[in-house]
């Protein structure tokens, strides 16, 4: 029981303590102009790594894109236009390979070519001799 009653007193003389002190009362802020200036602070600078996986981009492309491009019915069709000339080709393209290069990607391929072509003397668009033997170019070359 005395522990209680000096516990009691002292709980009391404490909290007579506390409410008898002084109270802080801060400074009011002053809001008048200040020499801060926006433009002289320094830039800053703030690098972030991204990387971009590419692999479904190449995929999608290589899809997309035409590996055989032909003349309008190719092989039997020729392209002629006007009287004098008329060729047929076709191009078939290898597999796409992307390369970086700095902040560049470059996307390129390899493509093989066949075209045939040949020319007549047409006058006021008729002709006035047979088409001439076929010139080829892509055949029958490394």
């Amino acid at each position: 029981m005395l522990n209680l009653l000096k516990l009691c007193s002292v709980f009391i003389s404490l909290n007579i303590l506390v409410s008898c002190s002084k109270k802080i009362i801060p400074d009011k802020p002053s809001f008048g102009k200040t020499e801060f200036q926006m433009d002289s602070l320094p830039e800053s600078v703030i690098n972030i790594p991204i990387q971009v996986n590419l692999k479904p981009v190449y995929n999608m492309a290589e899809k997309t894109v035409d590996t055989v491009f032909t003349s309008p019915n190719w092989p039997n069709g020729w392209v002629q236009d006007e009287c004098d000339t008329r060729y047929k080709y076709t191009f078939r393209r290898g597999p796409l390979q992307m390369k970086t290069a700095g902040t560049a990607l470059l996307l390129g391929f390899t493509g093989y070519y066949r075209i045939i072509g040949s020319t007549r003397v047409c006058l006021n668009g008729t002709a006035l001799s047979p088409w001439t033997p076929a010139c080829r170019c892509g055949y029958n070359e490394g």
